[in-house]
């Protein structure tokens, strides 16, 4: 129903919220174009410092994505405005967030950045995280996820071929002779997409209305909860409902272990690792190693007392054995993966991750209801589902 101040104005309102969404539309359809880019990019490797061409192509769809955000962005603020009376809240040139009943402007504001927020139900729905700083991909990276090409999913089902084995007979034959049989042994995997997702305590909506710092604090801890979650089923999943298999509990992948009584050093037992996944015909392009494993390897000297993987001054992103390094606290101390990550598993993607809030439900005490104590709970979540399609192209390091 509309509001009494709107009565008879069912045009006009219809004709803010049809630019709305029409501008909405044009802005995702944006985002999506520089995504894909942006993942090419990732894909291919390549150095932005190093190809002016291709980093520009990507700024102008940053820009572009950027300037149709801005104009949705006005295009609320309007609808929003008309539909309170327009009274002291008026679009600013740079656009506006969309005021919502019950939280405040300021809360609003807060939870987006500048990303277009969709309304839904009371709540807002922040865009996905994985949008780094275009000149910092892809020397740096932050998370395994990075390293792995990300689809679409359409249903909740995944369907992919994981290769279990391989036997190259090709040689050379004589005219007319037999030729010889290659073997090439798939099976069809099933993956349903997994929910990632966690809740914020009840806080009090007066001082996230007041604290802006406290709405971007809560925005920034629960995608880093997502992000830890989610990299941890990536790396070792168990398989189990609700859990994704993860590369570690994956059939097929190789495995070396440490001499440790042999003083082998660990840097020896990765570049058997490394020779492994190579001889499976794949290139390893990272490493993974937890962040304690990676220090302890990154200050071994030798007798003069000189780094061995260099001087320690040395600015860039962590390299061992000319192979990018991801360290990642999830994955256990003494373990280290060496894989072609792009070439070996893959990321679907279902739903992006998000963050909402809500006024109403239950709070953290016993028949404790949120509304009637002014309580607002956030919660994160994405819906994904893994695969490792080439367990050869992965080599885990036991006793680092």
């Amino acid at each position: 129903m509309l509001p009494a101040h709107l009565k008879g104005h069912d045009t006009l309102v219809d004709a803010l919220r049809s630019s709305f969404e029409e501008k909405e539309a044009l802005a995702r359809e944006r985002r999506e174009t520089f995504e894909a880019a942006r993942q090419k990019a990732i894909q291919d490797r390549v150095d932005l410092a190093k190809d002016a061409p291709r980093l520009e192509e990507l700024e102008a769809l940053k820009k572009a994505y950027d300037d149709a955000n801005e104009s949705a962005q006005t295009a609320l603020g309007r609808w929003s405005d008309t539909m309170k009376g327009g009274k002291g809240h008026a679009a600013t040139s740079k656009g506006r967030e969309g005021r919502l009943d019950g939280i405040g402007a300021e809360f609003i504001k807060s939870l987006g950045g500048r990303e277009l927020k969709a309304l839904v139900s009371g709540a807002s729905v922040v865009p996905p995280f994985f949008d780094q700083r275009i000149r910092d991909l892809p020397q740096r990276q932050m998370f395994v996820r990075s390293l792995i090409p990300v689809l679409r999913a359409d249903s909740d089902l995944v369907s992919y071929l994981r290769q279990t084995a391989t036997t190259n007979a090709a040689a050379p034959v004589a005219a007319g002779g037999l030729k010889p049989t290659s073997v090439f042994s798939v099976e069809k995997v099933d993956q349903p997409v997994r929910v990632v997702a966690h809740l914020s305590e009840a806080i009090d909506r007066s001082l996230l209305a007041d604290q802006d710092a406290l709405t971007d604090f809560l925005d920034q801890q629960l995608r880093l909860g997502i992000l830890l979650a989610e990299e941890q089923q990536i790396i070792s999943g168990s398989g189990t409902a609700p859990n994704l298999r993860g590369i570690l509990n994956t059939a097929g992948i190789s495995s070396v272990t440490r001499n440790v009584a042999g003083s082998e050093p660990s840097i020896e037992a990765i570049q058997r690792a490394i020779t492994l996944v190579r001889l499976s015909f794949f290139e390893p392009d990272a490493i993974v190693l937890h962040p304690s494993d990676y220090s302890e390897i990154r200050i071994m000297k030798d007798s003069t007392g000189q780094y061995l993987a260099g001087p320690i001054t040395d600015d860039g992103p962590p390299t061992l054995l000319g192979h990018e390094v991801v360290t990642s606290p999830v994955l256990s101390e003494g373990v280290a993966i060496v894989g072609a990550f792009a070439a070996g598993a893959t990321v679907w993607e279902r739903e992006e991750a998000r963050v909402t809030f809500a006024e109403t439900g239950l709070g953290d005490a016993a028949g404790e209801e949120m509304f009637s104590r002014n309580l607002v709970r956030f919660r994160a979540e994405e819906r994904i589902a893994f695969g490792v399609e080439r367990p050869s192209a992965f080599c885990q390091v036991l006793s680092i």
